[in-house]
């Protein structure tokens, strides 16, 4: 399993599919980061004359945030339904960044307290956060 971090430079990053619009799915979200998880599965291994043979493999999608179909998603289906706007006369600044870190490691380095989503100045939240409690693991590295 690995993590995939999606944002840009301006922190803009457009995403289709995505249940932050679900009146309409084909509509974009623009997030300031996304996180997903990449899962890659061995499926087989074809032998080739007496060789050891070639191992086979599956990458699948799991972001909680998409409607795409099946869940998991099969990793070029969720490219090209997120991001179909990539291959259009998209400004550069709007295409997406991926950072890619192994789980364990995301786990035990990386935590959020979605201050970001905080409005300090008026104390209201800019979106509302979502219902499941914020990875805070990382906070251990740090302290």
């Amino acid at each position: 399993y690995h993590v995939i971090f999606i944002s840009n430079e301006d922190r803009c990053c457009p995403m289709f599919m995505q249940r932050a619009r679900p009146k309409d799915p084909r509509e974009y979200v623009c997030w300031d980061y996304h996180v997903i998880v990449l899962r890659t599965r061995k499926i087989g291994v074809e032998k080739i004359d007496r060789g050891n043979g070639t191992n086979y493999a599956t990458s699948e999608i799991l972001d909680i945030d998409t409607w795409l179909t099946p869940y998991p998603c099969p990793l070029e289906k969720y490219l090209n339904g997120t991001f179909p706007h990539v291959d259009d006369e998209l400004d550069p600044k709007y295409s997406p960044c991926f950072r890619v870190v192994p789980a364990k490691d995301y786990l035990k380095y990386f935590y959020s307290d979605r201050m970001h989503m905080y409005e300090k100045t008026t104390g209201e939240w800019k979106s509302p956060p979502p219902s499941y409690k914020p990875i805070m693991n990382g906070l251990e590295s740090i302290t």
